[in-house]
């Protein structure tokens, strides 16, 4: 999410913003306080999402029948 429409876009369609992240903090996210995520200035480096994430795709891989080397 970088340009100012994609920042639009998603906040448009995701209503809880605290969902909302980037990867590519401009101006436009940054004004309605999107959470950066990486390795950037001031960005959060997303060790908590990536690691809530674990067990949700877990179980989603689970239900596909997927298989990880």
């Amino acid at each position: 999410m970088g340009t100012d429409e994609a920042v639009a876009t998603s906040l448009d369609l995701v209503a809880d913003h605290d969902r909302v992240v980037t990867i590519v903090q401009g101006a436009a996210s940054r004004e309605a306080g999107v959470r950066a995520l990486g390795g950037g200035p001031g960005s959060d480096p997303g060790t908590d999402v990536r690691q809530a994430s674990v067990p949700v795709l877990l179980r989603l891989a689970g239900k596909a029948g997927c298989a990880s080397p």
